[in-house]
């Protein structure tokens, strides 16, 4: 623990006392085709998506990298680098897999781990001198991790469209957002007891924490709901952090030859022949401050929906606890946090989701994402009742 509060207290010194305008130090090629065949092999035996990639956007990535390679600049700064490695990661195509390419975004991941003993593998990772370093180098101008959202900029939104349907418009489930807009909830809900409908809009939400949809969750269902998908694993990158999540050896870990015949019968054949190891999970949900709502629930979804949020659909989808409208979702909600890669020379940090979640059908949630159960243009109408998802649950029967 004292190694992770040292670690902070010297990012919020990298952060506030470092010039983003010292000179970067010119990287060679040999050092930047090191970072890279480190950072192919990694990927090439943990990866969870390479296959998936394939069928849903026809890009072999180990194909397109090895050409790709031959790019390479002779010297570059730490910042061109960061450009270089990540129109590569670009083209694996998933959300959760970027460079983190600048101070803010380095330090949004001091933030988001903090000193949780849990993180204790990203924590040590990004504590790391070298990354220190050249974090310190890098200004604020590139971007592909979450920007922090201010509070007061929240669309959040509850409201009653008619006398008998409830509306609640969540754009984000941050953690930030919990205490504040938990409370309005506690506020509101009673007042939705007796409606005969509740929307749930969360077609703008790209995710936060698991802890703002099952907080809500709790305050509505009338009795407990149990809900249960796996994670699938490749290769052994990501040891330190399971083990440090779960708390058990990875050793411990089922065999994927244990997987029930249910769940393993659908999956494509790539699966069983290129992954060794699968982890249940489950959500148990009780009743907490209940409404104990016995009416229709509603959730509205989009492409956007991604990460956490693209959770809640698949949890709302899979128990028949709400009936999804709108269009497909994003994908990648089921399975744990990105795990972080150090490239050896450039000390960058890439990170990269290691986990395949699938549901109890054996469907591969970041391939095959959460299909609505009414299909509808989500593009969205500032006059609610002219709203097609809005008008479509209204007009559901």
């Amino acid at each position: 623990m004292k190694r992770t509060y040292a670690f902070i207290l010297m990012a919020i010194f990298l952060m506030t006392g470092c010039n983003a305008e010292t000179s970067s130090p010119v990287l060679m090629r040999k050092d930047i085709l090191a970072d890279y065949d480190y950072l192919i092999s990694m990927i090439r035996d943990n990866y969870p998506f390479l296959n998936v990639n394939k069928r849903l956007n026809g890009v072999d990535w180990l194909q397109e990298a090895e050409v790709y390679r031959a790019s390479a600049p002779n010297t570059a700064s730490h910042t061109q680098v960061v450009s270089w490695f990540q129109d590569l990661i670009a083209k694996l195509h998933n959300g959760h897999a970027s460079v983190v390419g600048s101070q803010a975004e380095y330090q949004y991941l001091v933030n988001l781990y903090g000193n949780k003993k849990e993180a204790q593998p990203w924590t040590e990772l990004l504590g790391d001198p070298s990354v220190l370093n050249t974090y310190g180098i890098l200004g604020n101008k590139t971007s592909g991790l979450p920007k922090k959202i201010d509070v007061q900029k929240s669309s959040f939104m509850v409201s009653f469209l008619d006398g008998q349907t409830a509306y609640i418009n969540i754009p984000s489930f941050s953690e930030k957002f919990i205490p504040n807009e938990m409370k309005a909830l506690s506020a509101f809900l009673p007042t939705v007891k007796e409606a005969n409908r509740l929307i749930i809009d969360i077609r703008d939400n790209s995710g936060g924490s698991d802890a703002y949809w099952q907080q809500l969750v709790q305050r509505i269902i009338p009795e407990p709901i149990r809900w249960r998908y796996y994670n699938l694993l490749r290769g052994t990158y990501i040891k330190p952090f399971i083990e440090a999540q779960t708390r058990n050896p990875f050793e411990s870990i089922s065999q994927l030859n244990e997987l029930p015949e249910t769940v393993s019968s659908a999956l494509p054949e790539d699966v069983i022949r290129d992954f060794s190891r699968f982890f249940p999970a489950s959500v148990h949900l009780k009743p907490e401050n209940s409404i104990q709502f016995k009416g229709r629930i509603y959730l509205i979804v989009s492409p956007k929906v991604f990460s956490s949020s693209e959770k809640f659909a698949s949890f709302a989808k899979s128990t028949g606890w709400a009936t999804l409208v709108g269009e497909r979702t994003g994908g990648d909600g089921l399975g744990a946090d990105p795990v972080l890669v150090k490239l050896p020379h450039s000390h960058l940090i890439v990170r990269l989701p290691l986990i395949m979640g699938v549901t109890e059908q054996g469907v591969i949630n970041e391939e095959k994402k959460t299909d609505p159960d009414i299909w509808v243009d989500t593009a969205k109408n500032p006059i609610l009742l002219e709203d097609q998802a809005v008008r479509a649950i209204l007009d559901h029967q």
